[in-house]
């Protein structure tokens, strides 16, 4: 494989899906260099209250520094493909001087690039900036597709992944079974009264998250949890009979990184129905999927009284599906860097 030199530009707090790449790109023997625009960013927003009122305000003034900065760390590293991971702090006309330096200009998106669910998933900086990319990378067909026919961009789709080592995948395996339904993510209205509707039609409801509390009425009978993490965040994708797996609206009809986390720790998944879970993980062999409330509340009672024996023929499948395909961090990694080196290829 052709040797990159890689700027990357994004994040590098611990939980960025940016580090399971830049990980890997340098494992594979490739010079990686990282500006970290979004954390700067996120360290100045959470500085006090002006700073956020100010970036309310008059966001291009409060990003104008770092954008300057970006273009500054860009000339003095010269790569031969510079890689955004999503891109909400960076102007659009910044991307296009970036477009214009020479090096290949590729764009990964984890969120909807022009469909916006909440503050944090996109921005109009993100969607003014689609036309300048010559990549963008997504983990849906769809969205590669509409991106493709809308921008006349060329798309690529790159999965999410998993990333779990043995010993964590084995001291989760240890952890007592809880026949219970788990919801482990943070809230918003449209999750909050799907699991209470479970709840009030008797499926014992488990979540972890942030402030839950403040998303549910009193008649819902839901056991409320802290957000975990490292091996207690493994341990409850595993413990509970059912990992129920709620999209945002942006993963319609795809997936999320539930979809391989869950399965790969031998989480019993239920989760919405689409064209790509049905390729990922067999329907009732290694995952469960459902279309409606309906259809979902049948799925928890049946999947509730399974033997224990039935259960883990279950969990056993999703861990060597999980295992036996090109799920991990490390396959999509790879994955990426080949669609890197055919736009670096392509004149």
């Amino acid at each position: 494989m052709k040797k990159l030199r890689i700027t990357v530009l994004g994040s590098n707090n611990i939980w960025s899906i940016e580090n399971h790449y830049i990980k890997y790109f340098i494992e594979a023997g490739h010079e990686v260099n990282l500006f970290a625009n979004h954390t700067l960013f996120l360290e100045w927003h959470q500085k006090s209250v002006l700073n956020k009122v100010l970036f309310k305000l008059l966001p291009k003034f409060s990003l104008s520094g770092i954008n300057k900065k970006i273009l500054d760390f860009v000339k003095k590293n010269p790569a031969d493909i510079i890689l955004i991971f999503k891109g909400m702090e960076i102007f659009p006309e910044t991307v296009k001087a970036l477009h214009q330096i020479g090096s290949k200009l590729i764009n990964y998106n984890p969120d909807h690039p022009f469909e916006f669910h909440g503050i944090g998933s996109g921005n109009k900086f993100v969607r003014g900036s689609i036309p300048f990319y010559h990549l963008y990378l997504t983990y849906s067909y769809k969205i590669a597709t509409d991106v493709e026919n809308k921008y006349g961009v060329k798309a690529g789709v790159v999965p999410f992944g998993y990333e779990i080592t043995e010993e964590l995948l084995q001291n989760s395996i240890k952890a007592s079974e809880i026949n219970r339904l788990c919801f482990l993510g943070n809230p918003d209205s449209l999750r909050a009264d799907f699991l209470c509707k479970l709840s009030k039609k008797g499926i014992p409801v488990s979540v972890y998250g942030l402030n839950w509390k403040d998303f549910f009425d009193k008649d819902c009978q839901i056991e409320v949890h802290d957000r975990v993490h490292g091996q207690q965040f493994w341990e409850v994708l595993r413990k509970y009979r059912i990992q129920l797996n709620l999209f945002r609206s942006h993963n319609t009809n795809s997936h999320n990184m539930r979809s391989f986390e869950v399965p790969a720790v031998g989480g019993i998944m239920l989760a919405p129905k689409t064209d790509e879970h049905s390729i990922y993980f067999e329907t009732d062999k290694e995952a469960f999927y459902y279309e409606n409330f309906k259809e979902c509340l049948d799925k928890c009672n049946y999947i509730l009284n399974l033997s224990e024996s039935e259960a883990n023929s279950v969990r056993d499948a999703a861990i060597k599906r999980s295992a036996s395909s090109a799920y991990t961090y490390k396959d999509k990694a790879h994955q990426m860097l080949d669609l890197m080196i055919e736009c670096l290829d392509t004149v």
